[in-house]
């Protein structure tokens, strides 16, 4: 397996990579604007790393269109070509061309087949052991609720044996933080430690907050489908993850005897607004101080990561463009 970390300006490149998106920022098919033809620009990656992907077609658009085309999130592709430092996007990519007289020897982009490639191979994940340990705090999370009503609720999520499984193992995003198997473990927990820490500074109820916490991504078991890459799936990207999870909590709160209406319409509004601003995909804005809570641990924890595995994915250089952050950032 190629390490995406260790490459470099001119290293030939030679193996197989996932596709991770075809319609991200800076990415498709696209013209030339000085001459005839077309190229596109993908993100693919294995378990070690992503990099972007640049396919310089030669003299007949229609065939870089229908390779193109052929490509979806979740495929595997066979590449060969050459690492270079793009003028455009200021960042490494690989480099593949059509043409032969710009690529020494022949490169190319072939789909592979079903049956040619483990999965497995190109998704990143948590140690077990680090899996293990956030499991554990997770059960810490839920045994320290004390309100009967809220420890029963957060009970019906994580006594689901299917739903438990899928929230350990599942990722918290498609591209950016926790972008990784036991991603959404990990970011659940997070937010539950800083939530926790924050109430030691305001008088908060925490059994609420800590609730909030561990269930306002849990759409995301349903959201994301992780294969060779991961994927939106239909119900994603038709209702998403906070409707998908707000619409649980209703479901489970109303099979339980006696939970109080206005508890179960907090936690919903916890879940709908925990972006934060209706232009970030809250259909909602915090009302009350643990919602506001629960958005600026969730946005500490998600930005942070963001940061840090953008410097973690572009060693070497001492400053780096952030497209998610829309800013320059030091790695010193």
């Amino acid at each position: 397996m190629i390490d995406v970390k260790s490459l470099k300006d001119g290293d030939s490149v030679e193996g197989a990579f996932a596709v991770r998106s075809v319609d991200g920022v800076g990415e498709g098919l696209r013209d030339y604007s000085k001459k005839t033809g077309r190229f596109f620009v993908l993100r693919v990656g294995n378990s070690g790393g992503d990099i972007s992907l640049k396919y310089w077609g030669g003299k007949n658009p229609d065939a870089v269109s229908a390779l193109f085309s052929s490509l979806a999130v979740g495929d595997v592709i066979s590449v060969k070509g050459r690492c270079t430092n793009d003028s455009y996007s200021k960042e490494l990519v690989i480099s593949v061309n059509e043409e032969v007289r710009y690529g020494s020897p022949e490169e190319y982009v072939k789909k592979a087949e079903p049956g040619e490639f483990d999965a497995s191979d190109f998704l990143p994940t948590l140690p077990e052991d680090v899996i293990d340990r956030l499991k554990a705090e997770l059960t810490e999370f839920i045994q320290s609720i004390s309100k009967p009503d809220l420890k029963n609720l957060v009970s019906s999520f994580f006594d689901d044996e299917a739903f438990r499984k899928s929230f350990e193992k599942s990722p918290a995003a498609r591209q950016n933080h926790h972008n990784y198997l036991g991603g959404l473990l990990e970011h659940s927990v997070n937010v539950a430690k800083l939530c926790d820490a924050i109430c030691g500074f305001y008088k908060l109820d925490r059994d609420l907050l800590i609730t909030g916490a561990l269930l306002h991504d849990s759409g995301k078991t349903r959201e994301y489908n992780a294969g060779a890459s991961i994927d939106i799936t239909e119900e994603g990207r038709l209702i998403g993850h906070i409707q998908i999870a707000a619409e649980r909590v209703s479901r489970n709160a109303g099979a339980i005897e006696g939970f109080p209406e206005g508890l179960r319409n907090k936690i919903i509004h916890m879940i709908l607004s925990h972006h934060g601003e209706l232009e970030y995909g809250s259909p909602k804005l915090p009302a009350f101080p643990e919602a506001i809570a629960l958005f600026h641990a969730d946005y500490m924890d998600s930005s942070v990561k963001n940061t840090l595995q953008e410097i973690e994915n572009r060693d070497g250089e001492d400053w780096i463009y952030s497209k998610i952050l829309r800013r320059h950032l030091t790695t010193k």
